[in-house]
């Protein structure tokens, strides 16, 4: 599935924004999501140095960094995910607190925003898989995950 995403970002200088993902099926199953993009140079002020590009994902779960990929563990004991992407692409975790017990019931007392900074580059991939190396780490028996026990705690 392909879309152009330029639309939904009201951004000056920005032509296009295409967006694709596809499942790769088999014994390493994932889903890649392939973005590229067309944008001016130029800053909405006039400055020539370009202005900060970011790929956000929004993660539900505890949340480990390191260079090129983060480990998500997801709420109530479902199986651990590592996104990966090109290491020299640096990225940030900003928590976002829930504070409507509506979201907070589904999603637990946070959610986290995984920043990629992407300025000097016109695409980005990103793939999505299971991490089997984090299966049942801290889960003894692949109970639910610590976001998920601590928002059951609350209650």
């Amino acid at each position: 599935m392909t879309l152009d995403l330029a639309a939904a970002y009201p951004v000056a200088g920005l032509r296009s924004w295409r967006r694709s993902a596809r499942l790769e099926r088999g014994p390493d199953a994932r889903v890649v999501v392939s973005d590229a993009w067309d944008l001016d140079d130029r800053r909405d002020d006039g400055r020539d140095d370009p202005a900060t590009t970011t790929v956000r994902f929004l993660l539900a779960g505890d949340v480990s960094l390191t260079p090129g990929s983060a480990v998500v563990v997801p709420l109530d004991g479902a199986p651990p995910l590592r996104l990966t992407w090109p290491p020299d692409v640096p990225a940030a975790l900003v928590d976002r607190p829930l504070d409507d017990p509506v979201l907070s019931e589904v999603w637990g007392d946070r959610l986290t925003r995984l920043d990629l900074t992407v300025t000097a580059r016109a695409d980005l991939q990103v793939a999505i898989a299971r991490d089997v190396d984090a299966e049942g780490a801290g889960r003894p028996g692949g109970g639910p995950s610590p976001a998920a026990a601590r928002r059951k705690s609350d209650h």
